[in-house]
């Protein structure tokens, strides 16, 4: 993910918008492919990250749930009552994307503080107060769960939760038209944002598995989740088991405020280039804050339905992770196939572009492309950027797999359900109507000067 988002962060250092994939793959495909291969990314772009928004507040909904189980067991959650928790989160990003949009900077400089002090209020009574773990047992157990013929197979197919838990790092890009500097901040802090999840993840993950004392007894917990279940081994307590857990519920809560707002962004960029229906009232903004409420609304709108499906039961919130993992490794990979084309055919210039604009609507208009200030030189860019495209296409494959080998109706993952229909309903559109309102993303870019 690191070598993604590093090839990521070097197309956002030369055109940061918020649209993103889709504005991206307009300057580097073929022009006669040009306008369909952008609006089918910007479909799939917005797929993945309304699917990001359902699940962040889903994850919420069932730590709430959580937590009442925890503090009493002989409580028994219900699919409907979930729905309602998720409905109520989204009550709740939205009534903050729009009624105190204006505190976000702070909201966000908040959730940074608390992620970094909350990683040391889990960690140490946790790591003190309990017994642990062989670690050689840690790092050489291997399970396979879904009864895979090997452990590589059994290994890719959990591959999606994995890189589920990095995809949000890209936010930034689609706020990138309210980021001062946007060429040089964003793809840098994708890169720090990477890097410090990653190693904060990493030692969290470690950390949980060497101090839980009955690891099956945690994944088979009626609380749901099965860290807050593992705070209760380690600290035999209550209450501090419900401390712990609400230290991470409120950092998922600030991801969902977040997220909401980069979500919406990118609904409303697309429907700034007329990439979806309903577009006239998509890009009204407020007149004061500037805050694209219809987009907010449409976001939220959206994750109050995918709720519905947690009604069929707590496994298909697999496949909205699936979907979300799919439908972004796809956009990501589409980017990346395209600016490694362009750099085997040497496309990309290192000088300033001549042009004081570069309007991609035109499709007989070739736009001058040059790198930004964030960029790989040479054979590192070149291995980086092959190595993204490797590692997008094998898990995008595997993102649609199933978690067994024989699944049933109830565990066979309906992602690719999800993902086809949806892009079959926008390849409908575009041929109906999209083609003739959709030309492509047209906006000016001022060069530094």
């Amino acid at each position: 993910m690191l070598c993604v988002f590093v090839t990521i962060g070097e197309m956002a250092s030369i055109a940061p918008t918020s649209g993103g994939q889709y504005y991206w793959v307009a300057m580097l495909a073929p022009k006669s492919y040009r306008r369909f291969l952008s609006y089918i990314t910007g479909w799939i772009t917005l797929i993945g990250w309304q699917a990001v928004a359902a699940s962040t507040v889903y994850i919420c909904a069932t730590i709430i749930q959580g937590l009442i189980v925890l503090a009493h067991p002989t409580f028994v959650p219900t699919l409907w009552q979930g729905v309602l928790l998720i409905w109520a989160m989204v009550a709740f990003t939205i009534f903050f994307n729009t009624t105190l949009g204006n505190l976000l900077p702070h909201v966000e400089a908040l959730g940074m503080i608390l992620h970094i002090v909350g990683f040391f209020v889990i960690l140490v009574p946790m790591i003190y107060l309990s017994a642990h773990t062989d670690a050689k047992v840690i790092f050489t157990t291997f399970s396979n769960q879904g009864g895979w013929p090997t452990q590589g197979v059994a290994f890719m197919t959990i591959l999606t939760g994995a890189v589920f838990d990095f995809l949000g790092s890209d936010s930034v890009i689609h706020m990138a038209e309210e980021t001062q500097n946007a060429a040089k901040v964003s793809p840098k802090s994708m890169f720090i944002s990477i890097i410090f999840n990653g190693v904060l993840g990493i030692a969290a993950l470690i950390a949980l598995l060497i101090c839980a004392d009955d690891l099956d007894a945690a994944l088979k917990s009626p609380i749901g989740h099965p860290f807050i279940a593992i705070f209760l081994q380690t600290t035999q307590s209550v209450a501090g088991a419900m401390l712990m857990s609400v230290v991470i519920f409120l950092m998922q809560m600030f991801a969902a405020i977040g997220i909401m707002a980069a979500t919406s962004r990118m609904l409303w960029a697309f429907a700034r280039d007329r990439g979806v229906p309903g577009w006239r009232t998509m890009i009204k903004v407020d007149g004061k804050n500037h805050i694209p409420m219809y987009a907010i609304g449409v976001t939220g709108l959206t994750s109050c339905l995918l709720a519905l499906i947690n009604l069929a039961g707590p496994i298909v919130f697999n496949d909205i992770v699936s979907l979300t993992v799919s439908s972004l490794l796809l956009s990501y990979l589409l980017v990346c196939s395209f600016l490694l084309w362009r750099r085997l055919t040497g496309y990309m210039s290192y000088n300033p572009p001549i042009s004081q604009k570069i309007i991609i609507g035109d499709e007989n208009s070739v736009p001058e492309l040059s790198w930004g200030p964030w960029h790989l030189r040479g054979a590192p860019g070149l291995i980086v950027n092959i190595l993204s495209c490797a590692f997008l296409a094998v898990t995008v494959f595997f993102s649609f797999w199933p978690p067994e080998v024989n699944p049933t109706a109830k565990t066979m993952n309906m992602s690719v359900l999800m993902f086809g229909g949806t892009t079959l309903f926008a390849i409908i559109w575009y041929v109906i109507r999209g083609k003739k309102t959709y030309e492509g993303p047209v906006i000016e870019l001022e060069p530094d000067a």
